[in-house]
């Protein structure tokens, strides 16, 4: 692929990734033939990778255009995940003065927070759950 930027070797399949940063691709290369298996087309200028051992998962970290894309090791070769990706930039906390009734509050860290002061929180409500800002 165009610019090759980064890559990442998975002892578990002998695999090699290389993120094409021009192509906005990855190369998959087989480590025992070495040869090039598949060029997937990904996100907008791919840098870093990190690997699931437990779902054989490669992630890619796509600095341009803010996402990340999944690459699944299935039965039928390596394929970009099908899942719908939000930017990064995009996901703004509300701003409220206080929580809605019934909602509960949680901290970064995922613990609950009885009485928050200002700052941000996750919220949970019914089904769901949202980041806000608490101004007091």
């Amino acid at each position: 692929g165009g610019l090759p930027d980064a890559l990442y070797y998975v002892p578990q399949n002998n695999k090699v990734y290389c993120a094409n940063e021009g192509g906005h691709s990855v190369t998959v290369i087989d480590g025992a033939a070495d040869s090039v298996l598949v060029t997937v087309t990904i996100g907008d200028v791919p840098v870093a990778f990190c690997h699931n051992p437990l779902q054989n998962r490669v992630y890619t970290a796509n600095s341009s255009d803010s996402s990340i894309s999944v690459l699944r090791d299935s039965m039928s070769g390596i394929e970009e995940s099908p899942k719908p990706q939000a930017p990064s930039y995009k996901l703004l906390p509300t701003v409220m003065r206080q929580l809605p009734v019934g909602a509960e509050a949680f901290d970064a860290m995922g613990r609950r927070v009885l009485s928050p002061k200002s700052g941000v929180y996750f919220v949970r409500e019914a089904q769901s759950i949202r980041k806000v800002t608490v101004q007091r």
